[in-house]
This record gives C-alpha cells, structure tokens and sequence, in this order.
C-alpha cells in the first residue's frame, strides 16, 4: 500500500469511529487538542499524522492503535455503550460495522462476519424483549396506582 492510500484508509477509519461516537469534527478535534482544520485534513487523508498523534487518537476513541493502522482490507469494529435504566440496570446498545473489501475476502471470513452480526441481532431482540416486559409492569404500577 502506497503512502497516499495509507493516509486516506486511517482517517476514513477515524471519520468511522468519530462518526459512531456520535462527535463532530470540532467536538473531536478539542478532544485531541487540535484545531478543527488540522484535524478535517487528518480525516480526509491530506496530511501525515505522526505516530505519537496516532496513539492519542487511538486512546480518544478508546480503540488499540492496530485498529487505525490494520491495512488487510477488512475491519470489524465492535462498540457497545452502557447505560443505566431507572432501576440501576445496565442497558447494553451495541453496534457492529463490517467493512470488507470484496477482492480480499473469502467465504469463511465472510461467514465468521455475518454470525457476529447475528448474535448481536439476537442479543438486539432479547433486549427489546426485556424492554417490551419492563412497559407492560410499568403500564401494572400505573394501573394500581390510579386505583
């Protein structure tokens, strides 16, 4: 992989992760103590980011460092953002993005993807379906309670 292309597969990978975070490039760039220009030309691939800049990237988006340099061509990126419910419950929203490049993948990896995608569709419906109970008590509470 050239040096331009190295460049624009790390900040596409940090315009995924910013973007996942749910942060704008100016919320992103006071994060990592920048100014929001320098780091638009980091994401769009214009500029080297050096290696000490990678590692408090990394750190900001809490991802290992492999995660912004892995060149193999296809990356999963797993995050899961904890809540707590009106009970103390931790409430788990998890999210899954696969990016794979058609000419390096193969059927076995490919699979491996999508039955990860699948247990955390079903982790996904169990969640709802905890949810779904937690309305139908509460929907009992306010009943005794008007009586």
């Amino acid at each position: 992989m050239d040096r331009e292309a190295l460049k624009k597969q790390i900040g596409n990978k940090m315009k995924q992760l910013r973007v996942l975070k749910g942060w704008s490039r100016p919320q992103t760039a006071t994060k990592l103590q920048m100014s929001p220009n320098n780091y638009g030309c980091m994401e769009r691939g214009e500029i080297d980011v050096p290696l000490t800049r990678l590692v408090d990237i990394a750190s900001t988006f809490d991802v290992p460092l492999s995660e912004l340099l892995c060149s193999d061509e296809k990356n999963v990126f797993h995050f899961t953002k904890s809540q707590k419910t009106h009970r103390n419950q931790t409430h788990h929203t998890e999210y899954l993005i696969v990016g794979v490049n058609a000419s390096a993948s193969n059927d076995a990896s490919l699979q491996s993807n999508l039955d990860k995608a699948n247990l955390l569709l079903q982790e996904r419906d169990k969640e709802i379906g905890y949810l779904k109970q937690e309305i139908e008590h509460l929907k009992e509470l306010i009943t005794l309670y008007k009586e």
